[in-house]
């Protein structure tokens, strides 16, 4: 796959998610059916031939899950959930954000200072 086409690709998961997981969605129900498709051929009944599916296959969330942190998109989206985060740790209080920030300033003052003196 190019770049370019990896890029879009990507880009499309992460703003049209709802349409990216549908097809996903009814793309591994349709492999699902045609594996139990193949056991009921093998003489096997229904109720059977799908478990034994799911038994070989694994689940579809599990798939679904392994699919989706398979792309670079993954990365992305999960920093913009840690981003997200922060920021309403942040405005849900300034205080401890100001003091660890404060905390920092000083250390990285007494490191350089030390520094200067040797």
């Amino acid at each position: 796959m190019s770049w370019l086409r990896s890029l879009v690709s990507g880009l499309r998961a992460l703003f049209q998610k709802e349409q990216v997981e549908r097809e996903l969605d009814e793309e591994l129900s349709g492999f699902m059916e045609m594996a139990a498709q193949e056991q009921l051929r093998r003489g096997m009944d229904a109720k059977a031939a799908r478990r034994e599916v799911r038994l070989e296959r694994g689940s579809l969330d599990a798939t679904r899950e392994i699919i989706g942190a398979t792309g670079w998109e993954s990365a992305v989206q999960s920093s913009w959930q840690d981003v997200r985060f922060g920021t309403r740790m942040l405005l849900k209080n300034p205080v401890f954000f100001c003091r660890r920030c404060s905390n920092a300033r000083d250390r990285h003052w007494r490191e350089h200072r030390d520094l200067q003196l040797d």
